[in-house]
């Protein structure tokens, strides 16, 4: 799996979701969050059992160094056919890989499949973690990326969709949010 994101943060705060399929304690699946321990980072829960709070799995991603009223390009890759933390999860903002901290467990070689709700924004359920900014041009897909794929999803500025083809012209982060599952 693989998934990008433009996003432009009003103001910084920890453990806030950007992008997530998560139910708290019911339905877990996966969460992009601004950081854990400092709101400048980022944080990801996989979830390791369908009832999962956040425990399983949480890897952090400490050279970030998110401002707020600053626009950042992030795309992560899942990939659980490889071996290790650091494969499986990987992490680029404006096209520079991050490097991966284990907060707690491992990267799971599947993600569960719960049939949680997508939620741009907000983490699912009862908990209030919810974004306070824009997002633009976000991306799913269900196979991992390659890192020359993230650089053209970084470079091309022009929205380019699965397959990676031009689209009609468009500034890269332009206050809004067009969603592409390919």
């Amino acid at each position: 799996m693989s998934a990008s994101f433009g996003f432009k943060q009003t103001d910084l705060g920890t453990l806030r979701t950007f992008i997530g399929m998560w139910t708290y304690s019911t339905d877990g699946e996966f969460t992009i969050n601004s950081g854990n321990a400092s709101a400048e980072d980022m944080t990801i829960l996989i979830a390791t059992s369908a009832g999962d709070i956040g425990t399983g799995c949480q890897m952090d991603f400490n050279d970030v160094n998110m401002t707020a009223g600053s626009w950042f390009h992030v795309v992560v890759v899942f990939d659980g056919s490889l071996t290790g933390n650091a494969n499986r999860l990987k992490v680029w903002v404006n096209n520079v890989a991050k490097t991966l901290t284990v907060g707690g467990g491992a990267v799971p070689a599947t993600l569960l499949d719960g049939g949680a709700t997508l939620f741009l924004g907000k983490f699912g359920g009862i908990l209030n973690r919810f974004y306070n900014g824009a997002m633009d041009l976000v991306g799913l897909w269900n196979r991992a990326l390659t890192a020359g794929e993230v650089a053209t999803l970084y470079s091309g500025g022009a929205g380019l969709v699965y397959p990676f083809t031009p689209t009609a012209k468009a500034s890269r982060f332009r206050n809004s949010i067009r969603i592409g599952i390919g």
